[in-house]
């Protein structure tokens, strides 16, 4: 923004821990009234430090990449003594009302997948424009593969088309309107 970027024109992405972290950036710029950028693309994002969500133990074996018991430690040094439902931790548990679109790709073969899903009907409930896509039999953050896996090429086109689709609204919504006559 100090650079003359303007709002509309960012789109904030991350994957895994970045996903959450991309949810916790938006809930803080909210609150502090400062100027949303134009949507978020999560990927795989890790949004419950509490790791409650039912894909944790559904996913355990089926998750090549993540392993649960490692994660969980990880979010108990992350937290120290704050507690896993902290909203700025862990977003599923935020208000998300006010957010700007959010596209979240998770597999179904992740741990993560119920973060996820939590997410996207949190953000819907709360109004927020959403769009879920569950990939079948992918791994976390598959996307990073591709140079060899089909549908890492398939799923970042999706991410192109969604940012170019919410790109193309707020171009639409920012300029003038005639006036009516």
């Amino acid at each position: 923004l100090e650079l003359g970027v303007r709002p509309e024109q960012i789109v904030v992405t991350g994957d895994s821990a970045g996903g959450g972290l991309t949810i916790a950036l938006l809930v803080a710029l909210r609150e502090r009234r400062q100027p949303m950028p134009a949507a978020a693309v999560v990927l795989s994002p890790w949004t419950d430090l509490s790791t409650s969500g039912e894909s944790w133990q559904e996913n355990a074996k089926a998750d090549y990449l993540i392993h649960g018991a490692r994660l969980k430690e990880a979010a108990r040094l992350y937290l120290k003594d704050a507690s896993p439902q902290t909203p700025l931790a862990s977003p599923v548990y935020a208000n998300l009302h006010g957010l700007p679109p959010l596209f979240i790709q998770v597999g179904s073969e992740e741990v993560l997948l119920s973060d996820s899903q939590r997410l996207a009907e949190h953000a819907h409930i709360s109004g927020v424009d959403v769009t879920l896509e569950v990939w079948e039999g992918m791994q976390h953050v598959w996307q990073f593969a591709a140079s060899f896996v089909p549908e890492a090429r398939q799923a970042i086109e999706k991410i192109g088309e969604f940012t170019a689709h919410v790109q193309a609204c707020s171009r639409r919504e920012t300029r003038p309107q005639p006036p009516h006559e």
